[in-house]
């Protein structure tokens, strides 16, 4: 018996990799879902047109306030994220979330798709091309929604044919118009652009609903047609080789070269678990992750490091108005990508994700439009047209890492991670290099980037969170092997981000993905 530990993107690929090969696997998880009550509602919308959506039935799916992208909710649902009183965490300057959920994060992510760059793996010691076979796996899930022949093409290959890409807002169809104008003048600084890729269904493909364009994607789209790691799940579960054990919560683990131990409770009585096996795969977050590690080796007191991707928001303001956003219902995930190669911001590639109009927008454009009194929706028409949002990530690299210090919980024998941030003052300088180069091309770009309104994200913030036990050829205590493993417990896999040597700045949860179901693939080939 093989066990992977939790069920978000990383563990539902390990365990699609192992029950292909034959391998006997039971799938132990927290599962926290969504209220029965809130998903009683969406099934009903999802059996309605848009147009036909009572007021009272999305009343009951809206969240108590507005969020903003930090901490997005889910039909009004904060079970995604591990209940803070749960979670075995004290947090001083930084920003990491953990997730109990069954589906882990996924059930609240941005659904945004890239492989990593050949160069950004240069060090590692795995390849790119050792990878190719596990993306092209992991898209035939995914079902990856894109245009082709685009500047992203050429760097970034889909794997497996994409799914019609959904329609671009009219702001982003602006938006992009304009820079194919000004292609030369952008390339020659380093800056490549195309149009997002998505993980969401966008043709009909038997297993649930389509993209209907509602809009409502940051809030959790009542069809489902983003893709989530439940998808994959409700897969496995119908695979005789799989078992699904919810309501367990690992602590430690224990191994040997005759197999494996997991000490953990039922979530529901406190009372103790214990499951033996062939090998275990740890996919529980790299905080989680990080946490039962500690736990096993009883490395209390040893700092580690966690490294993060510096993540920002920026404002921008489009030069043309598009009348009327609030009635077109595009889709509210990211419309376009924009790479940027400047050596001196980076050795590696900036990545940069543009979102135009969205009902969390428009709720804050329209409380800064107070501000103009009796002209006040006149304000917000000509904001609400011309308003973007840029997300942007660096590389790793541009930052100095999260202290990570385990502690042990004398109550229930398990270790207590103490997160500390680092100085951010040379990833704060880097992001400022980034904008500044915006604002110069900002003819070219088509939109003015609003440098007062620049927002840092704490050091975690955004999720890109990971390589604690980085993969090395010649790993050390807390480091990895290319198999997942540390050298004091064989058989135990590391498979979620937790072993990336770094995080580039591309979106980095299809390369989890695709590395998780590397290891569980090789796994195999062990026994």
């Amino acid at each position: 018996m093989y066990y992977v530990v939790g069920s978000g993107p990383s563990g539902v690929f390990a365990a699609l990799a192992l029950v292909e090969a034959g391998v006997q696997v039971t799938m132990l998880d927290v599962g926290r879902q969504c209220e029965p009550d809130r998903l009683r509602t969406v099934e009903a919308l999802a059996r309605l047109s848009p147009e036909a959506w009572p007021d009272e039935l999305l009343a009951r799916i809206e969240p108590p306030n507005r969020v903003g992208v930090e901490r997005k909710l889910c039909y009004g649902s904060d079970f995604a994220y591990a209940d803070d009183a749960q979670i075995p965490l004290s947090q001083h300057g930084t920003s990491c979330l953990q997730s109990y959920a069954r589906g882990g994060l996924s059930n609240v992510w941005g659904a945004a798709v890239l492989p990593f760059l050949a160069e950004d793996m240069a060090g590692w010691p795995i390849t790119h091309d050792e990878l190719a076979p596990h993306y092209r796996r992991v898209a035939d899930f995914l079902g990856i929604a894109g245009v082709r022949d685009d500047d992203l093409e050429g760097l970034f290959p889909y794997y497996q044919p994409p799914r019609k890409a959904p329609r671009l807002s009219r702001q982003a169809r602006w938006l992009l118009d304009r820079m194919r104008l000004r292609r030369d003048q952008l390339r020659s600084d380093g800056f490549y652009f195309g149009q997002s890729r998505l993980a969401v269904r966008t043709e009909d493909d038997g297993s649930g609903h389509v993209c209907r364009k509602t809009g409502r994607c940051l809030e959790g789209c009542p069809y489902m047609a983003i893709w989530s790691a439940g998808d994959v799940l409700r897969h496995l579960q119908r695979h005789p080789n799989f078992t699904y054990l919810d309501g367990v919560q690992i602590g430690r683990v224990a191994s040997d070269q005759n197999g494996v131990r997991l000490y953990g409770r039922r979530t529901d009585t406190g009372e103790p678990a214990v499951f033996e096996g062939e090998r275990a795969l740890l996919a529980c977050g790299p905080l989680a992750t990080a946490s039962i590690v500690a736990a096993s080796l009883g490395s209390y007191g040893v700092p580690l490091r966690l490294q993060y991707q510096p993540y920002f928001l920026l404002p921008m303001l489009a030069a043309h108005n598009i009348p009327d956003v609030d009635r077109e219902r595009p889709h509210a995930l990211a419309q376009l990508f924009v790479g940027v190669r400047d050596d001196s911001i980076s050795p590696h590639p900036v990545h940069l994700q543009v979102y135009t109009y969205n009902s969390l927008l428009r709720t804050r454009i329209e409380q800064a439009a107070r501000l103009f009194g009796p002209w006040r929706e006149w304000a917000a028409r000509q904001i609400l047209g011309r308003a973007l949002i840029m997300q942007g990530y660096l590389h790793s690299g541009c930052a100095d890492g999260i202290d990570v210090v385990p502690e042990q919980d004398i109550k229930t024998g398990t270790a207590r991670l103490r997160l500390v941030a680092r100085r951010q003052a040379r990833a704060r300088q880097l992001v400022r290099r980034v904008v500044t180069k915006l604002v110069r091309h900002t003819r070219d770009m088509g939109a003015l980037a609003l440098m007062p309104w620049l927002r840092h994200g704490l050091p975690g913030e955004g999720n890109h969170i990971g390589g604690i036990f980085p993969m090395r050829e010649r790993p050390s205590r807390f480091e990895t092997d290319v198999c997942g493993s540390l050298p004091e417990l064989p058989r135990i896999h590391l498979v979620d981000a937790s072993v990336l040597p770094d995080l580039p700045a591309t979106t980095f949860t299809y390369t989890v993905m695709a590395n998780a179901h590397r290891i569980a693939t090789t796994t195999v080939d062990m026994a």
